[in-house]
């Protein structure tokens, strides 16, 4: 492939240098800017569609081993879980109950759920107000993972803001924000869908209000400019803080984030790697509840490539499915007949060619 493509290339060169005898000199260099200009766009193109693949290649391997990396995940709680049955004082026992609650709330609702009933068991030897407030959230949280939208939103509705700190304020908004979106997505009344719309904008303008200046208060501005419409702006400000010192968590919103952006303009094959890129993340990370891997295989799909589609979305199921996460679940289930059809499909043809090549052979 690659010969042929460099032999393509000479042969416009050697066409290019015999036609360009009649023509004046500015007329040569026109020409040749021109000439050069074809020549480097099929190459940027190959070397583009060549970068996705590698990275699909890898995300590959990610998904097929992916036990290998929620084993460091499995281990870290086994840890934690030890820490708490030998913790002497309640505060150790709820500090490390909430340990417990994060650590499982993208990877086993049910565990995470159990966690916070652990930590209202404690509660009342606490004497805290402050820490009645946070449980709300908590539960919120994951009812929403869970899909239970209605009871997360009766449950923040009971939270008294005026008693959170500044770091449980920003929770506190952030948990807002994250159900409004679920309603919006999921709701099908048009002037219900804009309300919660607008209600996500105006937490997210309050997360930002409370989050310090650094990393994470960028990220939620670049949100904020992609949704005003302000894609290029959004695209620049995320693109200057992948140059940053990030930890994964980051990482994965950032690139996330990237991917919508792109999908706005219209740049599927970038919308893609950034995909990827967050799978791959989530992934090593031990996540089981993510909305990366399932979004990827839509686009792989309408891209003819289904035996991709169809590896990622039979991931993502098994995932949601071990996490309990109904949100993810349901996402995956909708379109999962679809690709299966296809997928089957093409393996059924697949064994009727091979079937012709044996029987005239």
């Amino acid at each position: 492939m690659c010969i042929k493509k460099i032999s393509y290339c000479f042969h416009l060169i050697h066409n290019f240098l015999i036609f360009a005898k009649t023509y004046s000199e500015t007329m040569k260099t026109k020409m040749l800017y021109l000439l050069l200009a074809c020549l480097y766009l099929p190459a940027t193109l190959w070397a583009g569609q060549r970068k996705l693949e590698t990275l699909l290649s890898e995300l590959d391997a990610v998904v097929k081993q992916k036990d290998v990396y929620t084993y460091p995940k499995e281990k870290e709680l086994s840890e934690l879980r030890m820490q708490l049955r030998n913790a002497k004082n309640h505060r150790q026992k709820y500090d490390l109950c909430d340990k417990l609650f994060t650590g499982y709330l993208h990877y086993q609702a049910d565990s995470a759920w159990a966690f916070v009933e652990r930590k209202q068991q404690l509660l009342p030897m606490l004497n805290d107000p402050v820490l009645e407030q946070e449980l709300l959230i908590n539960r919120a949280e994951v009812m929403g993972g869970m899909g239970m939208y209605s009871w997360a939103d009766e449950l923040l509705s009971k939270v008294d803001a005026k008693l959170l700190p500044p770091a449980l304020l920003g929770y506190y908004y952030r948990t807002l924000r994250a159900n409004y979106g679920w309603f919006a997505d999921y709701v099908v009344n048009k002037e219900l869908k804009e309300l919660y719309l607008y209600k996500t904008h105006l937490y997210r303008d309050s997360i930002m209000l409370t989050t310090s200046p650094g990393v994470d208060h960028d990220i939620v501005a670049a949100e904020k400019l992609m949704l005003e419409g302000e894609v290029d702006q959004s695209l620049d400000m995320l693109n200057r803080l992948l140059e940053n010192p990030l930890d994964m968590r980051q990482q994965a919103y950032i690139n996330y984030t990237l991917s919508e952006a792109y999908g706005l303009k219209g740049d599927i094959d970038n919308q893609i790697y950034r995909l990827a890129l967050t799978a791959i993340a989530d992934l090593k990370f031990g996540t089981r509840e993510y909305a990366s891997l399932q979004k990827l295989a839509y686009l792989l799909y309408d891209k003819g490539d289904v035996d991709r589609a169809y590896n990622y979305l039979n991931c993502s199921m098994d995932d949601a499915v071990t996490c309990n996460a109904r949100l993810r679940f349901s996402e995956v289930t909708e379109f999962f007949p679809i690709i299966d059809k296809a997928y089957k499909l093409k393996e059924e043809r697949g064994r009727t060619v091979r079937y012709g090549l044996l029987f005239f052979a």
